[in-house]
């Protein structure tokens, strides 16, 4: 194989959005992963909550330039805003400082008619 070509292919690689891959985080026992846009002009970024499609934005007041969350940041109360997220990700279990309980228990449950 030509190494022009090869070049070429590995560039085009690295260009897919789908090998751009970030950073995965855990906070609390709660997976967090950037998603990758452009955030110019934004004064919060985006994480998925456990590999899901639910979402919750992080000020950047807590998040290094790279997208990692500072070492020491105390984010309890961006959770706390989104315990319904949180439980549609499959976080049922309480989470010290963030969450005492699931709201979706076994046994029955109120449906209005």
């Amino acid at each position: 194989m030509d190494w022009e070509v090869l070049i070429r292919i590995i560039k085009h690689m690295c260009n897919r959005k789908a090998v751009k891959m970030s950073l995965i985080q855990h906070y609390k026992g709660i997976r967090l992963q950037l998603i990758k846009r452009n955030y110019k002009g934004y004064s919060a970024k985006r994480f998925t909550l456990g590999g899901t499609n639910q979402n919750v934005w992080i000020p950047n007041k807590h998040i290094e330039p790279d997208g990692r969350i500072k070492k020491g940041e105390n984010i309890d109360y961006v959770f706390r805003k989104a315990q319904r997220k949180l439980e549609l990700a499959g976080y049922t279990e309480s989470i010290i400082g963030i969450k005492r309980r699931s709201a979706i228990q076994g046994g029955d449950t109120y449906a209005p008619r």
